[in-house]
Parts: C-alpha cells; sequence; structure tokens
C-alpha cells in the first residue's frame, strides 16, 4: 500500500467554509462554547508542536517524500490527469466538497470517506450532536463515496461508546484516532474484493444538515456536551 500523493482543495470554494464555520458556531453554541472550542484548537495545536508533528499538510509531505498539489477544485483537469496518469487505485478525501463524475470514475477500486456516524443513520452534516440528541448509538464509517451525501456503501465501520462519547470534543478526538486504522482496513476489502457490510440492526438511513439554535438547546437540556474544560486539558494529550 503506497501513498502516491496529496492534492488538498480550496475549501473556501465549499458552501460551508471555515469563516462561516466559526460565526455559525458562536451564533448557535453559545460564545462559551465558542471560547472553549477555540482554547481546545489550540490545546491541539500546542500539543502538535511540542511533540514536533507536521503542522500543515506541506510540510507533512515533505517529511515522507509525498508530492504535493493545491487546487481550487476537485474538477480540476490536472488533477484528473495525474490520476489517471498514476494509475490511482483508491482515492481517500477529507473535504466538504460534493464530487461527481467523471472523478468519481477515475480510481480503480473507488473513492472513500470516513464519516463520523454509523451510516446509513446521521447523514450529512454534526452527526455526533444529532445522534446524541436521538440517544442513538455513535460510531464511525468508511464508506465508498457517490453523487449522493454519504450515500455510498459501507466498507468499514466501529461503535464508539463509553466516556469518549460524552461530549463532542471527546468523541472527534477519539474517532480522529481511530481512522487511519480503519481506512487502510477498507482499502485492504476493497483490494480484496470484499463485499459492502449490511446495515445495523434498529438503523434507518436519515439526513441530518447544520442545527439551529433551538436544537441546541434540547441538546443540553438533554445532558449533551460541546467541549468541556476536560476536553481542553485532554488535547495536550491526544494530539
Amino acid at each position: 500500500m503506497e501513498v502516491v500523493g496529496l492534492w488538498c482543495v480550496n475549501e473556501s470554494t465549499s458552501s460551508f467554509h471555515q469563516e462561516q464555520v466559526a460565526t455559525w458556531y458562536r451564533k448557535t453554541f453559545g460564545l462559551w462554547n465558542f471560547i472553549k472550542f477555540c482554547a481546545y484548537a489550540c490545546a491541539l495545536w500546542t500539543g502538535r508542536l511540542f511533540r514536533g508533528h507536521p503542522m500543515t499538510f506541506p510540510s507533512l509531505c515533505r517529511r515522507h517524500c509525498i508530492p504535493y498539489q493545491l487546487i481550487q477544485t476537485p474538477d480540476d483537469s490536472e488533477f484528473h490527469q495525474w490520476m489517471s496518469d498514476n494509475k490511482v487505485d483508491v482515492l481517500c478525501i477529507l473535504t466538504s466538497h460534493i464530487l461527481t463524475e467523471p472523478l468519481l470514475s477515475i480510481p480503480r477500486l473507488g473513492v472513500i470517506n470516513k464519516h463520523a456516524a454509523l451510516l446509513p443513520s446521521y447523514r450529512g452534516l454534526f452527526p455526533y450532536f444529532w445522534a446524541s440528541l436521538d440517544k442513538a448509538a455513535q460510531g464511525v464509517t468508511i464508506h465508498l463515496v457517490d453523487e449522493g451525501i454519504d450515500t455510498g456503501a459501507t466498507i468499514s465501520r466501529v461503535t464508539i461508546d463509553g466516556k469518549a462519547t460524552h461530549s463532542m470534543a471527546a468523541f472527534y478526538a477519539h474517532a480522529d484516532q481511530l481512522f487511519p486504522a480503519l481506512m487502510v482496513d477498507a482499502i485492504t476489502k476493497l483490494q480484496q474484493g470484499h463485499p459492502p457490510l449490511e446495515a445495523l440492526a434498529r438503523s434507518h438511513s436519515s439526513y441530518k444538515g447544520k442545527p439551529q439554535r433551538s436544537d441546541y438547546l434540547c441538546f443540553r437540556k438533554n445532558g449533551g456536551k460541546i467541549t468541556r474544560l476536560r476536553d481542553v486539558i485532554g488535547a495536550l494529550r491526544w494530539s
């Protein structure tokens, strides 16, 4: 298994870029959660810096001698040609852009994505929030990408419970530690021709968008947490 390149897409051209996220987060979850979230992000960066981890994708690629390119859109013809020339088997993505043809058909085995829910339940945005609000099972899934939103076949998944689900920050910190091994497992299954996984019992197909302030108030009333002070301290260890 070989990584032949890393291409970054300008996320400011997507429908929900970083500046919008910050404003929406503050208005929806409140100023105190926004402050804790900022402190959490700073703690993550501090922990990574202290451990000597690469701080950007270009520095990560330089460390591992991997080609790096920045493009404005996934429809970039140079990107498509590069994948064809390099006979890419699997494209692993981490982007808010919706991919379409012909990009999806270029990798021999397909395009795969990670999602922080037990698909097909809670497709879309903020899956932890919605699953927590419904008191549903939490987990992560690696799935094939099609032209829908998180509608592709499930390749790998794992359920998460216990302390890792006590806040959104703790959940994603734990999930981020699981994703690399799950990605490798998914790619191995694709190479070996494994069939997609069946849906879990009691799961149902659903799509959720951005929560509103009223949704957050219900989430909080039911004991939900976005970011705790202990998460900020723990971020120094998780990073």
